[in-house]
């Protein structure tokens, strides 16, 4: 998506496999889907980026999602909300016939996203019985055009002996 400004916002949405909370098998099948994601943002210039979709799980029953909030500065507005005075981890998801809602739609921002996003909602509407709708309003103007950012290292390497450092 390309603003009036020409600030360049990548939206990566996702429908997971269903039963991904209840299932290793389907958890694993979306998180190949999250893997994928990954290697088409790498060949994407930095820049502002979120998720969104219905996972069918928790974040962290998605091994390369929990890694992206855990390392990689990636935030779950809804686990965020009260930022914008709404219930944290509000409910999104009332199957028909079951009596506990669910959290299962989601909306995942990278670093460079985050300090633009003004305001998060999670709108429960009849008209769409099932999911509810997710929103969140960007401001370009709050862009952050160079910034710092520690990370920690995939690897430690160690150098052998033959290499005279060790």
């Amino acid at each position: 998506i390309i603003n009036g400004n020409g600030h360049i916002l990548d939206v990566y949405i996702i429908y997971g496999f269903t039963g991904g909370h209840w299932s290793k098998t389907q958890a694993h099948k979306t998180n190949a889907l999250i893997l994928a994601m990954k290697e088409e943002m790498a060949e994407h210039p930095r820049g502002p980026t979120c998720l969104m979709g219905d996972i069918n799980a928790d974040p962290e029953d998605i091994k390369s999602l929990q890694l992206m909030l855990d390392d990689e500065e990636w935030t779950d507005l809804g686990a965020k909300a009260d930022r914008w005075q709404q219930p944290v981890k509000e409910y999104t998801c009332l199957m028909a016939g079951s009596k506990r809602p669910t959290r299962r739609d989601y909306i995942f921002v990278n670093a460079d996203l985050w300090p633009m996003v003004t305001n998060f909602e999670v709108e429960h509407l009849d008209d769409f019985p099932t999911h509810s709708l997710l929103r969140m309003r960007v401001n370009f103007q709050n862009a952050t055009h160079s910034r710092r950012s520690l990370q920690k290292p995939l690897s430690l390497h160690v150098r052998s002996q033959q290499d005279g450092f060790w």
